[in-house]
């Protein structure tokens, strides 16, 4: 059964410690976002990152992996180069395709080896993911094919078997982040899922570099 926990801006120490505890022992939570709400684990655990594809009634796909900005560098292959397009749109609601330069499962890369990845400078987000010391896996919380839920306080759980703990922070927006290829930066990225960020404003952004749509 899914435990609810009302949450404010910041986590109280008794409900990090229960999200992490639940975390580390391949648990599955539903946490609010910059856009939507995500349903996520810890990378780790592949089994985990399978029941939310389950949950989800999805085939395996790829996911975005939520860090902080400090991490880039250890989980992005070629930082050197992608550093200045990833500090300008770290924090904007854009997730980024890349190369990853450490292991990790194959199922949460696709089929072409890459990553998706995103910095969260949501404090709530921040604090999880300083707590358990890990990535966290990022989907939207929803049946494959039905809009993203921004609202969780009347959700029907018993269509969502296999969440432990639900984090209620009240509406969210409805607008899903932004995704960019950046695996050919400078040269070119592509944009695989335009959202709360456009392709008009990438383009203004970046200037000289070709962004079109993947």
């Amino acid at each position: 059964m899914t435990k609810v926990l009302k949450v404010a801006t910041l986590l109280t120490e008794n409900q990090l410690k229960e999200v992490a505890d639940c975390l580390l022992s391949g648990g599955i939570i539903v946490y609010p976002t910059e856009t939507v709400y995500g349903m996520g684990c810890i990378p780790s655990f592949p089994c985990s990152v399978e029941s939310i594809f389950s949950i989800k009634k999805k085939s395996r796909s790829p996911v975005i992996l939520l860090v902080k900005l400090e991490h880039l560098p250890y989980i992005v292959k070629g930082y050197e180069r992608l550093s200045g397009i990833l500090s300008m749109l770290a924090g904007k609601a854009v997730s980024f395709v890349v190369r990853p330069a450490v292991d990790l499962p194959q199922i949460v890369l696709s089929d072409a080896g890459k990553l998706g990845v995103r910095v969260s400078q949501l404090p709530l987000v921040e604090q999880i993911i300083s707590r358990i010391n890990s990535p966290l896996v990022s989907t939207s919380f929803n049946i494959s094919g039905e809009p993203p839920i921004t609202v969780i306080d009347s959700v029907d759980w018993s269509r969502f078997p296999g969440v432990d703990i639900a984090l209620d922070a009240g509406r969210l927006g409805a607008v899903p982040s932004t995704v960019v290829d950046i695996t050919d930066f400078p040269r070119r990225i592509a944009v695989v899922r335009e959202g709360q960020v456009s392709l008009e404003f990438l383009r203004s952004l970046l200037g000289g570099v070709r962004v079109e749509k993947a």
